[in-house]
């Protein structure tokens, strides 16, 4: 896994008495192979990315969103 992100789900482990666990993946990809092959129904927003060191030099914005981000 790159240090600089993280892709994690987040379910109610029914093995555990159905209590929250959390499990990593290499990439995005994984996590929606794992979760198509493990659940029954899947919605991306299930997938969690964190970035912990984001580089504003590669974030593209259009004037459109600059403008809303300064309002």
């Amino acid at each position: 896994m790159a240090k600089d992100k993280t892709v994690y789900i987040d379910f109610l482990n029914k093995d555990k008495g159905f209590k929250e666990d959390r499990i990593f993946f290499e990439t995005y990809e994984d996590a929606v192979k794992w979760a198509k092959d493990n659940f029954e129904r899947f919605d991306p927003d299930m997938i969690h990315l964190t970035m912990s060191n984001p580089n504003p030099d590669t974030i593209q914005l259009s004037p459109e969103n600059i403008r809303t981000l300064h309002y």
